[in-house]
């Protein structure tokens, strides 16, 4: 793929996604959907693993032309990132009016987030809410995006929420500020945040 170029094929992106195997499409498909098709999307990844359609730093300037991608999926990515401030920049710049930017986050009340030596940053259900204009803090940030929300929910990667996880997911959402801090006395599994941006007009 040329230099700032958007892909051909499809206009979905998989960032930081690895090796493609059984086991990713496996754990794609709890995050994603069954509907989960690794054809419909690019990876861009660092190392060139088997899957991976374009190799390069996502910590410098992405090879994708302005206002080029629906859609960019950051599956357990963003945690490892030093400045977040200017890669959530290349994600808004590289995204269309209206595209959609998913993440999945280790929540910091997790042991998951403290567990891996790779992680430089800790995510709540309202880490990413600065980037909405809306929000008090935006101030920061000279590009902004549409918060269209977030949910905390059980830790995925190799794991498939039975009934009781999703009972529990709901009460804790119902309330997420409450429902946070019990997080921190909660004997149970690993947890994660899910949340989904809009890039909006300037």
């Amino acid at each position: 793929m040329d230099e700032k170029q958007s892909p051909t094929k499809s206009i979905r992106i998989d960032l930081g996604g690895g090796k493609l195997d059984q086991n990713k499409t496996d754990r794609y498909k709890r995050y994603i959907g069954e509907n989960y098709n690794p054809a419909d999307y690019w990876v861009v990844e660092l190392t060139p693993l088997p899957g991976v359609s374009l190799v390069c730093d996502i910590g410098q300037e992405l090879p994708f032309r302005n206002d080029s991608i629906d859609e960019l999926v950051c599956i357990h990515v963003l945690e490892h990132v030093n400045d977040l401030k200017g890669l959530m920049r290349e994600l808004h710049r590289v995204l269309k009016t209206g595209g959609i930017l998913r993440i999945w986050a280790p929540h910091c009340f997790s042991p998951i987030a403290f567990g891996d030596s790779t992680h430089v940053r800790f995510f709540t259900f309202e880490t990413l809410l600065q980037f909405d204009k809306r929000n008090q803090g935006s101030y920061y940030y000279d590009f902004h995006f549409d918060f269209i929300g977030s949910q905390i929910q059980v830790f995925r990667r190799w794991y498939k929420p039975r009934l009781w996880d999703k009972f529990l997911e709901k009460l804790i959402n119902i309330n997420q500020r409450k429902g946070e801090r019990f997080l921190k006395i909660l004997p149970y599994k690993e947890w994660e945040v899910y949340t989904v941006l809009k890039k909006v007009e300037a």
